[in-house]
């Protein structure tokens, strides 16, 4: 069992003492500033890919986060994990290279393999031969929900999906049966701009391969009621 860490600029409990190198280090490569490697829950190996400028801007959000102190249990050691190497001078591709965005996003900014790509359980390592294929579960208040095959299979993944299906996913979390999703963060992407939405929507038509995968239906919580609200 992990916990999220406290990412507020409280000194005491979250990230008001770090530097911003520090934390840039901690996110981009899974080495905290003590030394010990982060949970790979957090997603470090993605996020080693990201812009210079894209990492600062992220630094610069989180100064502006107000103070919280909450104490988190400390993480327990797993051995073997290992830190990333730093990276600099990586710069992001200009949005109105939609392929190149594309590849981008998804690989260095959007998490979305991390719940659409199942993983080896006796290793935890994601089994990249299925990438994207979805099938996982998620357990919660909500029930049981599986992470959909976002590849361009027919039948079980997204290959009769329309860009516009998909977009809509992306922005109002609606699949094209009428149907809302649980844990796809559809209240953030939302936020991506329409020439990155459609560059999202080029990374799956040209870039995944079809899984012939199905996920399994999800076992919803009749007593869950879903509300998520966005800090203003």
């Amino acid at each position: 069992v992990v916990f999220s860490r406290n990412l507020t600029p409280d000194k005491d409990t979250g990230l008001g003492d770090w530097t911003d190198e520090e934390i840039k280090t901690a996110f981009r490569t899974g080495k905290s500033r003590k030394g010990n490697v982060l949970i790979p829950v957090m997603p470090y190996p993605l996020f080693n890919n990201m812009s210079d400028a894209d990492a600062s801007a992220i630094v610069a959000y989180l100064r502006t986060i107000p103070a919280v102190k909450n104490s988190i249990p400390a993480a327990p050691a797993f051995p073997g994990l290992q830190a990333l190497p730093a990276r600099s001078g990586v710069t992001a591709p200009n949005p109105a290279d939609t392929a190149a965005r594309g590849v981008y996003l998804m690989t260095a900014i959007l998490a979305c393999s991390d719940c659409h790509t199942p993983v080896d359980t006796a290793t935890g390592q994601p089994i990249m031969s299925k990438y994207m294929g979805g099938g996982q579960p998620f357990e919660g208040p909500w029930g049981i929900v599986y992470g959909g095959n976002l590849t361009p299979h027919e039948k079980f993944g997204i290959g009769k999906w329309s860009d516009a299906d998909i977009r809509r996913v992306l922005s109002s979390g609606v699949r094209p049966d009428g149907r809302r999703t649980v844990l796809m963060p559809w209240q953030w992407t939302s936020q991506l701009s329409e020439q990155d939405s459609q560059a999202v929507v080029s990374y799956l038509r040209k870039n995944v391969q079809p899984v012939d995968r199905e996920a399994p239906a999800a076992a919803l919580n009749p007593t869950f009621v879903q509300k998520v609200e966005l800090p203003a």
